[in-house]
Order: structure tokens, then C-alpha cells, then sequence
């Protein structure tokens, strides 16, 4: 009975579409939720949106009967509020709300397949990257897993779901020595060359040394 409902809250019926909005106390809109028989469904924009107190989107996703689903880019996308939850309105800052992640999915799985399915961020630098085929970790021109923050940075091949490599080392890890501010391509492969700590060989999921993998390439 939608009589009964908050007054916060308000429902509406498009087509079959259930679609539940949530405004704060302030009349800012805070949430909007579609769905089609209790699941989260939309075909044209994101099912789900939430916004902080001052209207700011924090984030949003896009469902297909229940899974999250998107042909035409990322189906979820979160927005950090560093501002915090209790900041006042003179001091709100709207540059402090800021992507931190995204991510690619087809039919509940995660999926993409010309770049990372997803992505994170730290303030503006991009911090990780992941490469998914059909809900499996896998890349083949390069590592499905990218980390590079706070000083460190490691990268890890996958072939189907599994860590694998035919052409070198499948586990890779550099420090800087410190926690300087770095992230995914602030510095070349010349800065990182004397800071790799080590290197490991996987074949089909399993570690081997460095010559049982040159071995299985022969």
C-alpha cells in the first residue's frame, strides 16, 4: 500500500517498473531505486543511484533482472565523500567527492573486453587495474591484475581464472623503498627497473621455478 509509506519516500509505477526515490529532510534526493518484481532492473540508465546529503552522486549502478548488466560501459561506479558524513554546508567541498572504483559487468559476471573490467582510484591517480573475460581473471597481451600505490606496485598474469605466463615471470612485485605517491603509470619501467624485489613462474595455476618454466617452453 503505498499510502503507508514514509513521507520521505516515494513510489511510482512505470510500465510494469517499480521505482522507490528516498529524499532526505532537506528535499535532496538521496537514493532512487528501480526494480521489476523485487529485482533491480532498468534498460534505460542505472537501477540504483545514491547521492550524499548535498546532491553530490556517490554511486550508481545499472541491473538487468536482478544482475548487474551494461553493454555500453561500467555497471557500477562508487564516489568517495572525503568531505565525511557530519561536514557542514559553508565548508562542503563538492572537488572532495571523487571516483574510486569501476566496474564492468555482463550479466552478472565480470566482463570486458578491450581494457580493465576494473578500476581503482586514490584521489586522481589510478591505483589498480583487473582484466575479466566472463567472470574469470584473463588477459593476453599483458597482467590481468595491476596494483601501484603508496610505494609498491605488483602485477600478476591470468590465463582463464588461473595465474599463468608463457613469456616470463607471472608474479611481479616492486618497492620503492618508500611510501612516496605514486599510481599506474606516474612512473616508466626505467624508474621501477632496480626496484623489483622478486619474480615468480606459474603455469595453469601452479608455481614452478625459473627453469622448469624455461623447460615446459621448450
Amino acid at each position: 500500500n503505498l499510502a503507508t509509506l514514509p513521507d520521505n519516500i516515494l513510489r511510482m509505477r512505470h510500465e510494469e517498473i517499480l521505482c522507490e526515490k528516498t529524499y532526505n529532510d532537506d528535499d535532496i534526493l538521496t537514493s532512487e531505486e528501480w526494480s521489476l518484481d523485487g529485482w533491480p532492473h532498468r534498460t534505460d540508465g542505472p537501477a540504483v543511484q545514491q547521492w550524499n546529503k548535498f546532491g553530490d552522486l556517490t554511486y550508481k549502478a545499472w541491473y538487468f533482472h536482478g544482475q548487474m548488466h551494461r553493454t555500453d560501459g561500467p555497471a557500477e561506479s562508487v564516489w568517495e565523500d572525503y568531505n565525511g558524513e557530519d561536514v557542514d554546508a559553508d565548508v562542503y567541498d563538492p572537488e572532495e567527492v571523487s571516483l574510486v572504483y569501476e566496474r564492468w559487468y555482463l550479466h552478472g559476471q565480470q566482463h570486458r573486453e578491450d581494457g580493465p573490467a576494473e578500476s581503482t582510484w586514490l584521489g586522481s591517480g589510478l591505483t589498480g587495474q583487473e582484466w575479466y573475460l566472463y567472470g574469470k581473471r584473463h588477459r593476453i597481451d599483458g597482467p590481468a591484475d595491476v596494483f601501484c600505490e603508496c610505494g609498491e606496485r605488483t602485477e600478476t598474469w591470468y590465463m582463464d581464472g588461473k595465474i599463468s605466463r608463457w613469456d616470463g615471470p607471472a608474479k611481479q612485485y616492486w618497492w620503492s623503498g618508500n611510501f612516496v605517491d605514486i599510481h599506474i603509470g606516474s612512473h616508466d619501467d626505467d624508474w621501477w627497473k632496480d626496484k623489483l624485489k622478486y619474480s615468480h613462474y606459474y603455469f595453469d595455476g601452479d608455481q614452478v621455478t625459473q627453469e622448469q618454466h624455461r623447460r615446459r617452453r621448450i
